[in-house]
């Protein structure tokens, strides 16, 4: 496999300025053809175990995969993309987030504003009770199959949206959406705060890609805490950090968040 250099990829101003516009940064050819070639290797295999257990399945969205398989740490700190993230958010980062996406041909048509349109991680701005705020996250999404074309699950991101307050999106920002047309080892970054989904995937090519999210490393607890039991009191796990899925922490359900009959005002 292609190793890594030692060589380091900045930002450009270039590329800074289209970021800091539009929300999103295209980087062709970021992966080498054998690195790609092995990455889907690994998830064809993870792909295999999960039609094993879910032979129905069309797709699947697999969290913490670099849990999976030691490859993908490989991806974490790739030479060509990593500095940018740097250069993006700052050195003091974690990988908070990753997901792997497959999507199967073969699916329905759907109106544009019927897609599954979000930010990641609103509940940063609800919180906060904001209707602007920081960045705070990036995403680096790594393609290993060819969408290229329209209508093969592409992401499909509204350029600028990352500067909209928080609000309902309108039949005019759903015209402006334009789909991200790469090819197998091409990476798209994105800003946490842009509108984005991602398009049925009615072609005859298989979707597939690996989602790597980095944020501040404080957005973590600062203390190592050494329970690592529940307790019989909710708000007390609350508080010290005993939860069964860290997911809760970015889309909690309500018992999830025992205290929030106390947040009346929001």
């Amino acid at each position: 496999m292609t190793e890594k250099t030692n060589k380091r990829y900045p930002l450009t101003e270039e590329e800074r300025v289209f970021f800091d516009d539009n929300g999103y940064l295209i980087l062709k050819g970021v992966l080498p053809d054998d690195v790609v070639t092995l990455a889907l290797e690994k998830v064809d295999d993870l792909w295999r175990k999960h039609k094993q257990k879910e032979p129905e399945s069309q797709s699947i969205h697999l969290f913490d995969f670099v849990e999976e398989e030691d490859f993908f740490l490989n991806l974490l700190d790739w030479d060509k993309t990593i500095t940018k993230v740097v250069n993006l958010l700052s050195s003091n980062i974690f990988l908070f987030h990753s997901h792997l996406d497959v999507n199967l041909p073969g699916e329905q048509p759907l109106p544009i504003e019927k897609l599954e349109w979000h930010r990641d991680s609103d509940i940063i701005e609800m919180d906060l009770n904001v209707l602007k705020t920081h960045m705070f996250s990036v995403k680096v999404s790594y393609w290993l199959s060819d969408v290229s074309k329209p209508n093969r699950g592409n992401l499909l991101i509204i350029p600028g949206s990352h500067k909209m307050e928080r609000s309902s999106l309108s039949k005019a920002d759903f015209e402006k959406a334009v789909p991200m047309l790469v090819a197998p080892g091409d990476a798209v970054f994105f800003d946490r705060r842009v509108w984005h989904a991602r398009s049925p995937n009615i072609s005859s090519v298989t979707r597939k890609a690996l989602f790597y999210g980095y944020s501040f490393r404080w957005l973590a607890s600062r203390d190592i805490f050494r329970r690592h039991k529940k307790t019989d009191n909710p708000v007390w796990n609350q508080l010290l950090g005993c939860y069964e899925d860290p997911r809760s922490r970015y889309k909690p359900n309500l018992k999830d968040l025992p205290m929030g009959i106390w947040d009346v005002d929001r």
